[in-house]
């Protein structure tokens, strides 16, 4: 995530409960692990669709897999914030119950 002049960017999307502020320390906890020693073992562990749902007591990988599905491959989730990988057409083709993540109401990143 990359925040400047007022913009911030993502790959994919951003959960609507998280702030600005939340995205860009998240992601920060994401790159230090890339930068770090222990990038093997992440890389092993990164890939899967669990956990769903932002909790902030999420832990470890848990905690870091959900931040790079959400920066990287979030398309549509829940109003309760729980995040559906598996839909990769475009804003249309939403599966019941899910919407764009930048249509929930009351995200707390809009600017």
């Amino acid at each position: 995530a990359r925040y400047e002049a007022g913009w911030l960017m993502v790959h994919a999307g951003v959960v609507p409960t998280w702030s600005l502020q939340d995205t860009l320390a998240l992601a920060g906890e994401v790159e230090a692990v890339l930068r770090g020693p222990d990038l093997p073992g992440f890389l092993h562990a990164m890939y899967g669709n669990e956990p769903e749902r932002w909790s902030p007591s999420l832990t470890g990988t848990d905690r870091l897999r959900f931040t790079v599905n959400a920066l990287t491959r979030l398309r549509f989730c829940s109003a309760d914030g729980r995040l559906d990988l598996k839909t990769k057409d475009g804003a249309a083709a939403a599966p019941p119950g899910f919407m764009p993540w930048f249509d929930v109401p009351g995200r707390a990143s809009r600017g």
